[in-house]
């Protein structure tokens, strides 16, 4: 009995180990492929934003769909949220971003109408629009806005890395009691003060090397944001359990699909985008 139980340890601890470094070399990939982009930007940086965003809008179908069996609402719910992506990313590059909040609104409202005629759920029609269009646009804009562009998108880059990765090893290493059970069930406490730690750090350091005056300010920013990177963690992650799935697709190795492994820049690019907006 006691062999058997070793066994069975080893072999778990095998799998962990074996699907820790399949998100260690993705999220590696990931990670040179995003900072390359962020360096060139310009269309460059504007075509990954919108292509990216592609991908998630699909994704998005697919959960609507498993929600709603539907026929047909796979597509619509795709279609709406990666036109307005890639609309809103187009008016980043253009300089007229106002006329990207307004085309992605009047999308989410479309989307709502035409949903709600056909007896399908004008909420996640709505919600999916913004959800995905808002954050790809905002990161464009944030990279167009001359000098400091690229720090500003290095900066939510580090933040929400960091963020993730700690909170990830915090998790896994201390447990405890749950954040949101009813939510996502392998979120903890631990997990979340970790994110905040390590998103705090990542910050400092972003802000140390840039050489930008006020390092503790930005240390307590990228707190800030590392607690709005795990929230947008756990709105995806009730949104696949409403799905009955894991994950949004098999996309990525060792993480998923693309929301899995862009849910908390969701919501921290929106966030520091507006205080950027606010503190130019």
């Amino acid at each position: 009995m006691a062999g058997a139980s070793a066994a069975t340890g080893r072999r778990v601890a095998e799998a962990i180990s074996h699907e820790l470094r399949l998100r260690l070399a993705s999220a590696a990939v990931l990670i040179v492929l995003g900072l390359a982009a962020a360096l060139v930007g310009g269309w460059l940086f504007a075509l990954l934003v919108a292509a990216v965003a592609l991908i998630a809008a699909h994704e998005w179908g697919s959960l609507v769909a498993r929600r709603h069996e539907v026929e047909g609402l796979r597509l619509w719910a795709a279609l709406v949220a990666g036109v307005a992506a890639v609309l809103g990313v187009v008016a980043a590059m253009l300089g007229a971003v106002l006329w990207g909040f307004v085309a992605i609104g009047l999308i989410a409202l479309c989307a709502a109408a035409f949903g709600r005629g056909r007896g399908w759920p004008p909420r996640w029609l709505a919600w999916g629009v913004v959800y995905i269009a808002l954050a790809p646009m905002l990161l464009v804009w944030m990279r167009e806005r001359g000098a400091d562009g690229l720090i500003y998108v290095l900066f939510v880059f580090a933040v929400v890395w960091a963020a993730d990765t700690v909170a990830f090893f915090a998790g896994r290493t201390f447990g405890g009691p749950k954040l949101a059970p009813v939510w996502s069930p392998n979120k903890t406490w631990a997990g979340l003060a970790g994110a905040m730690v390590g998103a705090s750090l990542a910050a400092g350091a972003v802000a140390y090397v840039a050489g930008l005056p006020f390092v503790g300010g930005a240390m307590l920013l990228g707190a800030g944001l590392g607690a709005v990177a795990q929230a947008g963690d756990l709105f995806e992650s009730r949104f696949k359990r409403l799905a009955h799935t894991k994950d949004t697709s098999h996309l990525i190795p060792g993480h998923g699909g693309a929301l899995d492994r862009l849910d908390g820049l969701m919501f921290a690019t929106p966030v520091f985008a507006f205080f950027v907006a606010l503190h130019p």
